[in-house]
């Protein structure tokens, strides 16, 4: 079986914490959309800020008339009173309004701001730069590279960057009702653009037929669901066309790989497979600890900046170790 090699092999190329990648999320955290002033409305000078800032939310698309008829109970004729500036009432009946009407895009603003950068889950800093130098490090090496970390620990989203951050990288995500091998070679063929149709073997053919001659990136996601028959295609597929894989999963898949024993076909199916692993990574660490685990990130905007970091930080090193003079060797015979 080859070596399995860990990252601490490569550590020295992500050593340093990237430890203010995150900042936008915590200052939009502590930001109220709209000045408290416009929103409780006390002077010709707020009325005409909160007059200006309903006027700028329905022309710029963000909300109509109606729908804020529909939240505050105000008729849309006043609402246009209100925005012509043509009130026909008390000017205190016009500070109220114009009070509800700015409270009401603000909550609008807000939600459209939380909409925008929600995502299911989070992955810390720490996290995403392991991730990333496995995918790297096994896209160098055009091996099968495996990371494990507990569920809800951001796997899922490290993964989903890494496809925008390599170029022709394919992601599939295994699911209980996709683990036979039928089923996961649809998947991957579907990835692929390829016709998910006919048996098993044919749709094998043409994956291979797919990635030949290419470094292409392949990802499972929730690998730890595959059924060994599935490990067993992937691991085919690798013979044959040597391109780097990438298989995230919890840490029970350890087990399936090195203790699953299911028969004897299934035993040797499996030390197949764990022979072509060569890097393998647990992270479960690094996404339980308090300590050292960087900024946490909520969005796939805050993890591409720390793949960008990564990728700026190789740039340079590799154009230090080329510049570098290179010594000359010593001759081990004397003449």
């Amino acid at each position: 079986m080859a070596d399995i090699e860990t990252f601490d092999c490569i550590g020295d190329v992500y050593e340093r914490p990237v430890d203010d990648i995150v900042a936008r999320l915590e200052a939009d955290a502590r930001t109220h959309a709209i000045r408290s002033d416009i929103m409780d409305v006390r002077s010709m000078e707020a009325l005409k800020n909160a007059r200006e800032l309903v006027n700028n939310a329905i022309h710029d698309g963000l909300v109509s008339a109606a729908t804020l008829s529909r939240r505050t109970g105000i008729k849309q004729s006043a609402i246009s009173e209100f925005r012509n500036d043509a009130w026909k009432g008390k000017v205190g009946t016009l500070f109220s309004t114009a009070s509800i009407l700015a409270k009401a895009v603000d909550r609008i603003i807000q939600q459209k701001q939380a909409d925008e950068t929600r995502v299911d889950g989070f992955v810390k800093t720490s996290v995403a730069r392991e991730v990333y130098g496995v995918a790297s490090y096994v896209v160098k090496r055009r091996m099968i590279g495996v990371f494990v970390i507990p569920a809800g620990s951001g796997k899922t989203m490290a993964l989903e960057q890494l496809r925008d951050e390599f170029p022709g990288s394919i992601l599939v995500t295994v699911t209980k009702t996709r683990s036979t091998v039928k089923s996961f070679l649809q998947v991957v063929a579907r990835a692929l653009g390829l016709d998910e149709c006919g048996r098993g073997e044919d749709i094998q053919d043409a994956i291979v037929g797919r990635l030949a001659g290419s470094d292409r990136l392949l990802m499972v996601d929730e690998a730890h669901k595959l059924q060994v028959g599935c490990l067993d295609v992937l691991r085919e597929i690798w013979d044959e066309v040597k391109v780097p894989m990438l298989l995230g999963a919890t840490p029970s898949f350890y087990k399936t790989m090195t203790s699953r024993r299911v028969g004897v076909l299934s035993s040797e199916l499996m030390d197949q497979f764990y022979s072509r692993v060569g890097m393998y990574r647990d992270l479960s660490a690094l996404a339980a600890s308090d300590k050292g685990g960087g900024a946490v990130l909520f969005t796939r905007e805050d993890i591409h900046k720390v793949y960008a970091e990564l990728q700026g930080r190789r740039r340079v090193r590799r154009r230090a170790h080329s510049e570098r003079p290179r010594q000359k060797s010593r001759s081990l015979h004397r003449l």
